[in-house]
């Protein structure tokens, strides 16, 4: 993450701490000093101790992969460890500070263990947004839904 303060404030330094696009509207709000509503996720820079990351593959990539796939996997980034864990229950961890691109898988159960145990937690500290589910959508989306293969 790129950043430039407003007045050239902290110019030419490079921050390490870990962030999260969650983070981001809490964090200009602090530095503008602006009120923002109670619920506004996100936690000041410096604070973080994982970022997550969870991908959900669209229904038209599963069936093309033949179940070859995890259907949904959560990776989580404490610095410089990140672990990869698939719905399967199989886990990949990386020392990314070494090894960038994750060529390489580091065999370390404890450490799975621990950073499994992060996530867990963090996923379980999560708050759901409220969805208005009385809203329809019109046929014409659904169809065109259900030709990209997220509706069946």
């Amino acid at each position: 993450l790129i950043v430039k303060y407003p007045g050239g404030k902290n110019g030419g330094t490079r921050e390490s701490a870990m962030v999260s696009t969650v983070d981001v509207l809490s964090w200009i709000g602090a530095e503008l000093d602006l009120p923002l509503p109670a619920d506004v996720d996100g936690i000041p820079v410096g604070e973080r101790t994982i970022v997550l990351a969870q991908e959900f593959p669209n229904g038209m990539l599963l069936k093309s992969a033949s179940g070859e796939i995890s259907r949904s996997l959560v990776a989580g980034i404490e610095w410089p460890w990140k672990l990869i864990s698939h719905e399967s229950g199989k886990n990949e961890l990386f020392r990314i500070e070494e090894d960038p691109i994750e060529a390489n898988k580091v065999e370390d159960a404890a450490r799975i263990d621990a950073l499994r145990a992060n996530i867990d937690a963090t996923q379980s500290a999560l708050v759901l947004p409220e969805v208005d589910r009385t809203r329809t959508m019109s046929p014409e989306a659904e169809k065109q839904l259900r030709e990209l293969g997220y509706l069946e």
